[in-house]
């Protein structure tokens, strides 16, 4: 994708260390909110936005481009957005899900992922 022939009315930066709080917050929100009826109750109700923050924290102080991006397989929308920013879908796998479940995803690498953060 040629990135200079995007055009947008907003900007979105990829997130660092300082944003990890408010987005353990959003994390678990998102899944309280989305998974009732297809996660357990008491799964959802376990889920700790500081421990969210915590898992965010490490990972944005160490991101990599062996870092993926999981995005549920059927889900078209997520996967065409990943691919407009030059992820690199990995073939399908099925992943362990809450329960003993499974969800199957594609995982996305970025071959280049500091060209995410250049302007």
């Amino acid at each position: 994708m040629a990135r200079d022939r995007v055009q947008a009315d907003y900007v979105v930066f990829p997130p660092g260390p300082a944003d990890a709080e408010a987005l353990g917050r959003v994390h678990v929100t998102a899944w309280r909110q989305t998974y009732p009826g297809l996660l357990p109750p008491d799964y959802l109700a376990r889920m700790s936005p500081e421990r969210h923050a915590r898992r965010f924290v490490l990972s944005l102080s160490n991101a990599q481009a062996s870092n993926v991006t999981l995005a549920p397989a059927g889900n078209m929308s997520a996967r065409r957005f990943y691919e407009r920013l030059d992820g690199v879908a990995e073939p399908e796998r099925r992943e362990p899900g809450p329960g003993g479940g499974a969800v199957f995803g594609v995982a996305y690498r970025w071959p280049d992922i500091a060209s995410l953060t250049e302007g």
